[in-house]
């Protein structure tokens, strides 16, 4: 099962792949262990409910895209 999570954000068209990769990793950063501490007691994560978050502009292009799973709250501990 998944959970999916759109967002659509209003920012310049075409934005340098550098910046894309920072708006990633720190928006990954803030929603994982969130997401894990809010489904630590969820017996559907469990057995296999994943959240994706996708994020895209305006314009149609995507910013950024990670699932949050079970595997990924281990590792990220």
């Amino acid at each position: 099962r998944n959970g999916r999570l759109e967002c659509v954000l209003r920012v310049k068209n075409g934005l340098p792949a550098a910046k894309l990769k920072e708006f990633s990793d720190a928006t990954r950063s803030d929603i994982v262990p969130k997401s894990c501490a809010a489904n630590a007691k969820n017996p559907a994560f469990d057995r296999g409910l994943d959240y994706t978050f996708l994020y895209t502009n305006t314009y149609g292009e995507k910013l950024a895209e990670f699932t949050v799973d079970k595997a990924v709250c281990r590792r990220t501990r």
